[in-house]
């Protein structure tokens, strides 16, 4: 049985970890499947469902960290060696995990590299200007693995505009996130909230990328207008304390709620009456699949949402340029007149591109062939 060291398991429960999930569901029956820890610090997220479903997790620890800049491919030819892998499968953020592609091809293995952004964030400018200089060398190198991405913006970015990659779906579980009223009812009584209470959620990391510090000021907008709405954000990330600070400073303390990393998200999801996304950019929000197959409305940037994901069409698309007041007047408006069927969003979702029978063979076609 062939073996996969799977690179991108971060500690952070994101979209990103969830596709990992499914692909290890997808394949498990015919690969081993070895999760790398990049961080051998922090436990990779899913770490027990990864084990209950057969996976492997490696820990780089001593030589094997790929914390230094120089020498990576180097210390990733060893890390393929160590694993025995057959194959290194890269879900990346960023161009800049290349040399693992290098080390696949030194190792004569095979290399698939799978795109999950539409644009580079950095936690600084000058990380941002090394990157992009050197993005055009990375892209040739990457020309050498096989090449797939969660969206075509997505696929333009990593690769270039005129190169050739597939796009993969992620799946969605549809009896996950089918709504159910017992389990909103129950989590609206454990947060006090009662039944007229509307409530937006959002489940993003507390990032530049996700435009966290903006969502605040449109919630605040919404909130003033509105006394009848509660805000509950879940996730969490390098902005949690500008953010906390930030409810602070506009005196949102009972009204937007921090509820950090969750493992009940369906839940959550059941509780809500409207989504909020307002990101920089993104590859494909499977969030955002997510939240439609749990049945609400969603309100997102126009540069987040790929047309390819607004399967029920209740996608309302914002430009970042207009005012918080744009934003909050058009989500009070969904809130107060708008009614979608939940069931029937969640059936939209299951027949749809995110289909699991339809990702299980896309995927497995794709590995077959290597």
């Amino acid at each position: 049985m062939k073996k996969i060291a799977v690179i991108g398991m971060s500690n952070n429960p994101g979209g990103v970890e969830s596709y990992l999930i499914n692909f290890l569901k997808a394949v498990r029956s015919d690969y081993k499947v070895v999760f790398v820890n990049l961080d051998a610090e922090k436990s990779v997220a899913h770490e027990c469902l990864i084990t209950e479903l057969g996976g492997q997790i490696f820990d780089l620890k001593g030589n094997l960290s790929l914390k230094g800049y120089f020498h990576r491919k180097t210390t990733a030819v060893q890390i393929l060696n160590e694993i025995g892998a057959d194959i290194v499968y890269v879900n990346a953020l960023t161009t800049n995990w290349s040399f693992w592609v290098r080390a696949a091809h030194e190792l004569g293995i095979q290399c698939v590299y799978h795109s999950h952004n539409a644009a580079e964030v950095s936690s600084s400018s000058l990380k941002m200007l090394i990157s992009r200089l050197i993005r055009p060398l990375n892209r040739v190198t990457l020309h050498g693995a096989m090449r797939l991405a969660a969206s075509e913006d997505a696929g333009y970015f990593m690769f270039g505009s005129k190169s050739k990659f597939t796009v993969v779906y992620n799946a969605v579980d549809p009896v996950k996130w089918k709504f159910d009223a017992h389990k909103r009812f129950q989590f609206r009584k454990h947060l006090k909230l009662s039944s007229n209470v509307h409530v937006i959620l959002s489940v993003a990391r507390l990032d530049i990328q996700k435009n966290s510090i903006r969502l605040i000021q449109i919630l605040n907008k919404v909130v003033k207008n509105n006394s009848n709405v509660v805000c509950l954000l879940v996730g969490d990330g390098p902005l949690k304390a500008d953010v906390q600070s930030k409810i602070t400073e506009l005196g949102l303390e009972s009204k937007v709620l921090l509820l950090g990393n969750r493992s009940d998200v369906p839940d959550i999801m059941a509780a809500a009456d409207l989504f909020i996304l307002p990101s920089l950019f993104e590859g494909l929000p499977f969030v955002v699949v997510e939240a439609q197959a749990a049945g609400l409305p969603i309100v997102a940037s126009n540069n987040a949402v790929p047309t390819i994901a607004d399967i029920t069409g209740e996608v309302t698309r914002l430009d970042l340029n207009d005012k918080d007041g744009v934003w909050a007047k058009k989500i009070s408006h969904i809130l107060m007149t708008e009614k979608v069927d939940r069931l029937a969003m969640n059936h939209s979702v299951k027949e749809s591109a995110f289909s699991l029978k339809n990702y299980e063979f896309q995927i497995n076609s794709i590995f077959a062939r290597l």
